[in-house]
Parts: C-alpha cells; sequence; structure tokens
C-alpha cells in the first residue's frame, strides 16, 4: 500500500497499490476510490497508472491517457545516493538514502531491501503541450508482499492504447445538437480547434477550480467566451488539450470528445452519461471541424461553430461580482450560486444587474 498524490487536487492523499515487477521492466499503481466532496463534487473517483517499456499511462474511471515516460528502475537511483544515517520511522529504525539534483530530490527509507518510505520532488512535463511542472509526492509502505505480482495487475487496460467507443454508435441516423459551449482562453486567441470547452455548469465547476487554484493566471486565461456549436452527438473519448496552439492527449481526433466534469462518472468518465447534475465537458478536435453546417449533416465532419455569442473579461464575474467566494459554497444543486453569477454575467452587459461586458471578438466564420 501506499499513500499517494493520486487525488484530484495538490496536497490530496489516497490509497493505492503498487505492483512493481523490475524483471519484466513494469510497475502499476491501482488506486482506491478517492472522495470528491472536498472540491465540491459529490462523487467519488479512481485513478490508476501503469508504465512499461511502451510508455506511461493513466487511467481515470476508465479512460486512460498517455503521459510522458517509460519505465526505469524506481530504485536505481540508490546506487548514486547519499547515505542519510538511521533514524526512526513508524515505530521502525530505518535508513535514510538520499539524492539532490537541479531536477529531483528523493528520499528513501528502508529496512534492509524493502522500501518503507519514498518521497520526491521533481521537476516534469507531466501531460504533453503543458509547461514542465514541480511534482511533490510522499509514498509510504505498508503490507510489502515479496514475490511476483500477479501479470493481470501489471498490464494495461484496452483503453490505455485505443479511444473508447463512440456513443450511440450502432444507431443508424446521427443526432445533431445545437449547444452552448464556454471556453476560457487568453484575450485576443478564440480558435477552439483542439480545445476543451464545457457546457454552463461544466464550466462553472472548470473555473471555479481553475482560478481558486491559480491554473488561470499560470495559462493566462483572461477572458471567458460562449459559442454556439452544433455538434455530432455520438461523442468520443474526451482529450485532455492544452497550449495554443491546441496539443490533445487522448485516442479520439475526429468525433467530440465528452465526458462529465473532472471525468467523475463511469464508464468512461461520464462520456455518454446524463451529466445534468455534474456538467459536461468536451474536447474539440481539428480533423473534426466543420467548414460548413451541410458539411456537418452529410458526415465529413462532427462540429460546426454557428456563433460566437459574447466575450467577457474573467475577473468580472470573479472579482466584481464575487464567484470566486461562491465557489467555495457546499451546496445541492452543486455550485448553483456560483452558477447564477455566472449564468447572469452572460446575461447582461449592465454590471449594476450582474452583467459583464462584451469584449467583442471575430465573426463564427472566422473561428477556427
Amino acid at each position: 500500500r501506499t499513500v499517494h498524490n493520486f487525488g484530484p487536487s495538490k496536497g490530496s492523499e489516497s490509497n493505492a497499490t503498487l505492483y512493481y515487477d523490475k524483471d519484466k521492466r513494469m510497475e502499476s499503481y491501482i488506486g482506491e476510490p478517492f472522495s470528491l466532496l472536498p472540491i465540491g463534487i459529490p462523487a467519488t473517483s479512481s485513478q490508476s497508472t501503469y508504465t512499461d517499456e511502451t510508455g506511461s499511462y493513466f487511467s481515470l474511471n476508465d479512460v486512460c491517457r498517455q503521459g510522458n515516460g517509460k519505465f526505469a528502475d524506481k530504485w536505481g537511483w540508490v546506487t548514486v545516493a547519499k547515505y542519510g544515517g538511521s533514524e526512526s520511522f513508524r515505530g521502525e529504525v530505518v535508513d535514510s538514502w538520499l539524492f539532490a539534483s537541479q531536477k529531483a530530490n528523493l528520499t528513501l527509507f528502508s529496512v534492509g531491501d524493502e522500501p518503507r518510505l519514498y518521497s520526491y520532488s521533481v521537476i516534469i512535463e507531466v501531460i504533453p503541450g503543458k509547461p514542465a511542472e514541480v511534482i511533490n509526492s510522499t509514498e509510504i509502505y505498508i503490507n510489502i508482499t515479496v514475490g511476483t505480482p500477479p501479470e493481470d495487475k501489471l498490464v494495461k487496460p484496452k483503453t490505455c492504447t485505443e479511444a473508447t467507443p463512440l456513443c450511440n454508435s450502432t444507431s443508424e441516423e446521427k443526432v445533431i445538437a445545437r449547444q452552448d459551449h464556454y471556453l476560457a482562453h487568453p484575450p485576443g486567441l478564440y480558435n477552439i480547434s483542439n480545445q476543451d470547452t464545457a457546457d454552463v455548469l461544466g464550466d462553472t465547476v472548470f473555473t471555479c477550480m481553475d482560478v481558486s487554484k491559480g491554473g488561470t493566471k499560470m495559462d493566462h486565461y483572461g477572458v471567458i467566451s460562449h459559442y454556439v456549436i452544433s455538434v455530432d452527438t455520438r461523442y468520443g473519448e474526451y482529450a485532455l488539450c492544452n497550449g495554443y496552439p491546441g496539443v490533445c492527449v487522448g485516442y479520439e481526433d475526429f468525433h467530440v470528445g465528452r465526458e462529465a466534469s473532472i471525468g467523475a462518472k463511469r464508464p468512461y468518465g461520464g462520456q455518454c452519461c446524463d451529466n445534468d447534475d455534474l456538467g459536461s465537458w468536451f474536447s474539440l478536435p481539428s480533423k473534426g471541424r466543420c467548414d460548413s453546417m451541410s458539411a456537418l449533416e452529410e458526415g465529413e465532419c462532427t462540429w460546426f461553430v454557428e456563433k460566437r455569442v459574447k466575450t467577457i473579461n474573467i475577473t468580472c464575474p470573479f472579482d466584481t461580482h464575487k464567484m470566486l467566494q461562491a465557489c467555495t459554497l457546499r451546496e445541492t444543486p452543486i455550485f448553483s450560486t456560483a452558477q447564477a453569477i455566472f449564468n447572469q454575467a452572460f446575461a447582461s452587459d449592465d454590471e449594476s444587474q450582474g452583467g459583464c461586458k462584451d469584449l467583442g471578438g471575430p465573426p463564427a466564420a472566422e473561428i477556427h
């Protein structure tokens, strides 16, 4: 068992079982369900990771995506580590081993060949397209079993190497829906190909989380835009898209991706579920973009921007109208006060009525 930073936010804890086979060059962390209530979501999630010689994969509620890196000997660094002496840890005398470099600080507590604690601070690019970040984690090992791990616990799921099935994939007719989508983005960058959007509740959840932890500043998200988009509702796996131009992590590169907010449902993160209670997130692959409504109707593509409705400064709802404070309320339905502020910001241009000024932007034909 290990206490590992698998939770939905930095500083969270959860339990997982580590399976490690140096000879087969494979390892996995099979996570136990953890609650999302601390961030206001009445649900649980399960996250696991798989690493082998083909790559590193992270799976959340049945949706698996490839990250960076491949299998490396977890303890290989100990051969060049500095011995830190012995100390007491959880009622045992342990040996400590220390390693420090410009990109990593590692600590191991061990009793003989068995680990008791592994703590690390490393600078890595976790998700392609996102800047490198500092990852801090501490793993505490209990109930250690020495021997060959079960094969089925080491092998990554099928969804780690191919896209999940489409929603309504057996239907003879596709269904096109006209939807309201919202997107926080840098000022002046209106293109939404290879970007992630959300419905109104989904973007309330996203912006509440992102503004609260400083992510919008880091990503230079200074504005929020409202678009009307028609989509082919044979949804695929939701992709994690970041950067401008966007880089997406996922296996679906044509159909619109969909999941519940933060992927908090099963199966497949809520890809085909009714997500009215949590909101939905969408990914818009560049290969699925339509130049015309007729192209969407003919099945040549999967999404078409009909209109940019309004663009507002993100500070207007969050600072002027106190949405940031509303994000901390734990309510049923979730984020209802924050969503009401978000809605009114787009419904009116009058700040005295809770509205926000439209900053303008390009017509739909110029949005790619």
